[in-house]
């Protein structure tokens, strides 16, 4: 949770929508959208009742993660975040249990009990899920949302060329592909220049519409990069100012 929890905050900070694509969410989060990380992060974010996803795919940050996000009071976030504590079953069990006081020696009894584990699993896994439990139980008492540099840095717009297989980086595509991509389009092949920040897409199908597609999204990437560099500026400067 002290881990998810920022980089859910990250999320709301970085979009003015509460509504992302797969890619989005994972740029926030610092993750690769392919990796098994994040879909481990994506599910136990359903499970904790941050996030939700729609019939279209798309994800949204719930109430619940909004009014987390957007309170600056620490008892109010303690108790917004019992209620996220209390959304995983297991915790709420050893809670009710055992609250800060777990019996390490015999928990695994408790696991299989609980979860349906063999003896040997509950063995094995019984210390670790231990700690995950207490330190998800010290972040609850202790809530201190930092949303770590390298988040903030990852958020910037990334132009890709989609095909009906692949995608190229703008930036990497060569003659060579550009080549590759007309012969596809002559056979009525469909690709689109999409900027990820702004959802922007260009339907491409000779090379004169790619390089204005091309030089279009450039122009507009460096608007946005600029925008969030002069963001940056101004949250660093009235941070570091005092009265």
């Amino acid at each position: 949770m002290s881990i998810l929890i920022p980089q859910l905050k990250n999320v709301q900070e970085s979009y003015q929508i509460n509504e992302f694509s797969r890619q989005e969410l994972a740029l926030a989060m610092n993750l690769n959208p392919k990796s098994g990380g994040f879909a481990q992060k994506v599910a136990d974010s359903q499970y904790y009742g941050l996030i939700t996803k729609n019939p279209r795919g798309k994800y949204s940050l719930t109430p619940l993660a909004n009014s987390l996000f957007n309170s600056t009071d620490k008892l109010q976030r303690t108790q917004i975040l019992t209620h996220v504590f209390d959304n995983v079953n297991l915790w709420l069990y050893i809670k009710r249990k055992y609250s800060g006081n777990v019996d390490q020696l015999n928990f695994w009894k408790d696991l299989i009990e609980i979860a349906g584990l063999d003896e040997q699993i509950a063995k094995q896994r019984s210390d670790e899920i231990i700690t995950a439990y207490l330190k998800d139980l010290d972040f609850v008492n202790n809530p201190n949302i930092v949303i770590p540099q390298q988040y903030k840095q990852n958020i910037s717009p990334e132009i890709i060329l989609k095909g009906p297989h692949k995608q190229y980086s703008i930036v990497e595509t060569d003659q060579e592909k550009i080549q590759k991509i007309n012969q596809k389009s002559r056979l009525k092949w469909t690709f689109s220049l999409t900027s990820e920040v702004g959802s922007i897409q260009l339907e491409i199908y000779d090379l004169n519409t790619y390089n204005m597609a091309f030089a279009l999204l450039q122009t507009i990437k460096n608007q946005i990069e600029n925008t969030i560099g002069e963001s940056s500026n101004d949250t660093n400067s009235k941070g570091g100012s005092k009265m």
